[in-house]
């Protein structure tokens, strides 16, 4: 058996690369109607009102142990044949909801690894013609806002 020298390299640079690269995973986001999540009853009554044709996902962004709320209209198709509003928020039990961001996507899933300033990062599925490709959401401290990550690595 001969082993040519071209395949050698790419072995040793796909293995080499596989290395380097972190791998990446993600924590999908399933959503409900807000009287079917347990933390309904705790929210301001002006909060439950708002959410009547929304549905609702948690999850711990930031690692306090306090569920950030991410929404997105009933009536948005679940088949991925168009992009949906989905919003962000903090809860505070005095000033209510805190808008975190807005992300136009078909589906969102939050990254299992935490970024910048110890907060995960928000994958959003954003074409429709293609279900693997997606953009990256990620803090940004200084707006206290998710914010769209473009190609270059800089926040648009």
């Amino acid at each position: 058996m001969h082993i040519r020298p071209k395949t050698i390299f790419f072995v040793y640079a796909a293995l080499s690369l596989a290395l380097v690269m972190p791998a990446r995973s993600a924590e999908p986001l399933s959503f409900y109607p807000p009287q079917s999540m347990s933390f309904a009853g705790n929210l301001p009554k002006i909060t439950q009102e708002s959410f009547e044709n929304m549905v609702l996902a948690a999850a711990d962004l930031n690692g306090d142990g306090v569920d950030e709320l991410l929404t997105r209209n009933a009536d948005c198709p679940e088949n991925r044949s168009a992009l949906c509003r989905f919003e962000i928020h903090a809860t505070d039990a005095d000033a209510g909801l805190i808008s975190l961001g807005t992300i136009e996507a078909h589906g969102l899933a939050i990254a299992n690894h935490a970024a910048q300033g110890g907060v995960r990062d928000i994958i959003a599925y954003d074409n429709v013609k293609n279900t693997y490709s997606y953009s990256l959401y990620v803090w940004n401290g200084g707006t206290s806002r998710y914010e769209r990550l473009s190609e270059k690595g800089d926040t648009q």
